[in-house]
Order: structure tokens, then sequence, then C-alpha cells
């Protein structure tokens, strides 16, 4: 998908942003080509029974193949009768083999009482590995997709105090970050994950001790920092922001090992951290194996997270020790030791043009959201396979006839104009936004839903509850490279 930018008038902030298209099909009223064919099958199938065996057997015919037929023709929101009949199947036969329950320590079946990380992250490991300049960073490997994905750490200040033609400067510099990534042919996608949690003011009163010295000091400055410390954390909040460059291990002949990998990463990596200068990310360094560690241990552990705060550099954590005690997905939430998360994911861009601030609010702390994390996932296309995409769609909707007039009308100067913006040199994205939010009992639960779809809705985003999906949704919240399209088990043909 592809980002217009307005930038005809000179006036800094006067940008709009939109024009994001979902890949068309090129069946029958906006079907994919295989259900389109299938039908046109049943339809001659009906038409032959119907000359040589007469009208009654084409009927019961006809009414069979409706009762497969139809489930994979209709869509509601966007995916099919079939695959919402799938997952809420597959939900109920995890759930009577007690698999959406999770136990871990040492008096739990899980190998030497460890507590490793549950779903989609149970089989990733973390190693360690140094770059091209001799610093440090750790990377995860996931095995199911072969898979390195690189957490990297930044230090974004925001848009408080920064003039309109700053911030139309690091809209650009990001812009052109994105459009480059396909030139690092072994990175697959990028995510940027923005959280904010309460922040208990430890860091500022460790602070004040650190600057104390033994010198006398007035009265006065005495009592000003024991105010300080005394309002420090009182209702305040921290924001963290990171992101997640995933690099493709490859596959068949091409499949890479832990150790090729390394020296790919660590050859690459101080290039695209480079690329993030102006961007907004601010200081951006690649986290360390124990910092990965402590971020995914956050997440599972939100009361215990402030005392780990305290103990930074001071506790190394391993890889499979940072999971949680127990874990158990219900339809709709998931509860995780002290922690109950829901999480959502994108349905729809934005229609129509929007400011950079749309997603303002969203990002922003909230007071009935203690823990919120949203995570945006950039998947771009290569040049060759960007202008095949553009030429498609372009093609696709000039000869879809199955469209109201004033709908295919705007499909059509959609398709158009992401053509053109191809051809001048735009790249492709594909993005998803998920958004979780993680609280401590079921009142402060029903508030924080309730402003969480408020939020939604001032972004202009579609977003849906990912019901029987929560411990899937939630592992690709937190950043660190779980891409959920390549997990996903059914044909696409069958689901769009």
């Amino acid at each position: 998908m592809t980002m217009l930018d307005n930038r005809n008038n000179p006036q800094p902030g006067s940008s709009d942003f939109g024009n994001w298209q979902r890949s068309a099909n090129i069946g029958l009223f906006g079907m994919n080509p295989v259900i389109s064919f299938a039908g046109l099958v049943l339809i001659l199938g009906a038409g032959g029974m119907m000359m040589f065996l007469g009208p009654l057997p084409a009927l019961v015919y006809l009414a069979v193949a409706a009762v497969f037929y139809v489930p994979l023709a209709v869509k509601i929101e966007g995916k099919s009768v079939f695959a919402r009949l799938v997952r809420r199947g597959s939900f109920r036969r995890a759930r009577r083999r007690r698999e959406t329950a999770y136990l871990s320590g040492p008096l739990s079946p899980q190998p030497k009482g460890r507590f490793r990380l549950p779903g989609l992250l149970a089989a990733s490991r973390l190693y360690s590995a140094q770059d091209a300049y001799g610093e440090e960073f750790g990377f995860l490997r996931i095995p199911v997709t072969n898979s390195y994905p690189v957490i990297v750490r930044a230090n974004a200040d925001g848009d408080a105090l920064v003039d309109a033609a700053t911030v139309d400067t690091m809209i650009g510099t990001w812009s052109g970050f994105l459009q480059t990534l396909p030139q690092w042919p072994d990175v697959k996608a990028l995510s940027v994950t923005i959280e904010s949690v309460p922040d208990p003011g430890h860091k500022i009163s460790s602070e004040i001790d650190r600057m104390r010295t033994e010198d006398a000091v007035s009265s006065f400055t005495s009592e000003v920092f024991e105010q300080l410390r005394g309002a420090a954390g009182v209702g305040s909040a921290a924001q963290h922001t990171w992101l997640s460059v995933v690099f493709d291990g490859g596959r068949g002949k091409d499949r890479r090992g832990v150790e090729d990998m390394a020296t790919e990463i660590g050859t690459q990596l101080p290039d695209i951290i480079g690329a993030l200068a102006g961007t907004g990310a601010g200081a951006a360094v690649a986290m360390r194996p124990s910092e990965v560690a402590e971020l995914a241990w956050a997440a599972f552990h939100p009361e215990e997270a402030a005392d780990l705060d305290d103990a930074q550099g001071q506790i190394e954590l391993d890889w499979q020790s940072v999971g949680p005690s127990a874990a158990h997905e219900l339809w709709d939430r998931y509860q995780h030791d002290s922690g109950i998360s829901v999480s959502w994911v994108m349905e729809g861009a934005p229609r129509g043009s929007v400011k950079e601030t749309v997603l303002k609010r969203l990002l922003e702390p909230h007071p009935h959201l203690p823990r919120k994390r949203v995570t945006i996932y950039y998947r771009p296309l290569d040049p060759a396979g960007a202008a095949q995409w553009a030429d498609r769609q372009r093609n696709i909707v000039a000869t879809n006839h199955g469209q109201k007039a004033a709908a295919r009308e705007s499909s059509t100067m959609q398709a158009e104009a992401n053509a053109r913006d191809e051809a001048r040199g735009a790249s492709v994205e594909r993005f998803a936004v998920i958004t979780t939010i993680t609280v401590t009992d079921e009142e402060q639960l029903r508030r924080a839903i309730k402003a969480v779809r408020n939020l939604h809705a001032g972004a202009r985003l579609e977003m849906r509850r990912a019901y029987g999906q929560q411990s899937a949704a939630f592992s690709a919240g937190l950043g660190l490279g779980v891409l959920l399209p390549d997990h996903v088990t059914l044909p696409k043909v069958l689901t769009e």
C-alpha cells in the first residue's frame, strides 16, 4: 500500500496522507479467482444435471453445493464465513485438549522446569553477536519461519516544542527510510512499537541520590529535592519505543544457519540504524540480549515490572526464564501471571485523507490504560514486486464490473494514483496495526476496553478484537518480530 504526500502547498504542516488500498481480487463480485471458478463449475454442473437428469436432482445438487460454497463466498468484515467457522472450531478443539492453558516452572511439564515463553515464541531462541563496529547486540531466531528479528531501542522525543517544518522533515526522512528497506535483501519486515507504562519515579529518585554531594546544601535546596522525590511518578507514565528489524534466513537450499545470519546481520545492522537518523527515532541502538529478555519479562509480569527497573543492570535474565508461570487464553482475552491483556488487530486503514497527528491520541499515555502497546508492522515489496502489484491493481479495478459506479470510480482513481506514484519511485508497503492493553483486574478491564474503542475511532482505524486468537495477537503485539501472516495455516484463497 502506498501513502500519498500532498506537498504541493509549501506551507509546513499542510501535508495530507491517504490513498491506502487493499489488494483487489480478479474474480467475480470481488471474490478471488479460485472461488469464482468453483462457482462457475457448480453452475455448469447444475445445468448439465438439469438437462440429463431433470430439475429435482439439479435442485438437490445445488442445495448440497450451497452448503459448502456459500461459507467460502460470503464475507463478513473482510473474512469469509468459512474462515470464521474454522477459527471458532479450532479454538473449541484447543480448549477441549487444554491447549489454551499453559504452565511452566519446576512443577510443570516444561523441560528442566524452565519458565519458557508460550505460544508463537515458545520455540524462539536468543543469541548474542557483534556488529561491524564490535558492538554487542542480541537477535532472536524463530525456527518455524526461520526469521531473525533484531530489537533496536529508540529514544523518540515526540513532537512537543517541535515546529511544523521540522515535523515535515522527519516525516519525509522516515518515508525515505521505509523506501530504502528493499535495498537490504535480507530484511523482510520492520515493526515499530510504542508502549506506555506507569512510571514509579524510581529513576528520578536514583538520579537525585547520585547527584547529592557530601557538601552542605541550603534547607531550600533540600526541600526542593525532597518535593521532587515525593512527586516523582505520582500519576505519571513513561513511554518506551523500539523497532524490530526482521531478517529472513531463507528456505530450502537458501536456508542459512545462526552463525551465517549473525555475520550478515552484524554487517547490515549499523547501516540500517544509521539510516534512522533524522526520522525522529532519536539515538537508536541495538538491544543487548539481557535487554531483550527484560522487554519480554515485563510484558508477561506487569505488576513486577517496576521491580525490574530498580534492579536494572544487576540482574541478567535468561531467555528460557522470562515466560509466565501460568497463562490462559480465553475467547476474548489473555490471562498471564499478574496481568489480563486484550489485543486488537487492524481490519482497515483510515478512509480518506488524514494528518500526521491522526495516531497521536492512540499513542499517548491514557489515564484508563496503565499499560498500552501499539505495534505497527511494515512489510515492503521489492521494486519489481511493487511494479507488478501496482499494474495488477490498475488492471483488476479497470475490469471489475461487480462494483457500484461510485465505488468503481473511487477504486479506479486510487489504483491510477498508486500506479503513478510507484512509477515515480514510491515504494509499496504492506502494513498492519496491533493494539494491546494490559490491566490487573476486571474493573480496570471494562474501563480500558471502552477507552481503546474511543481511541481507535479517533485514529480512524478499523480495528477488530482478536477473538479466539488473543495469544497469537499478544505475541505479535510485543514487537519482537512475530509475523502473523507467516503462521497462518489456511490457504489465503479460503479466507479472503
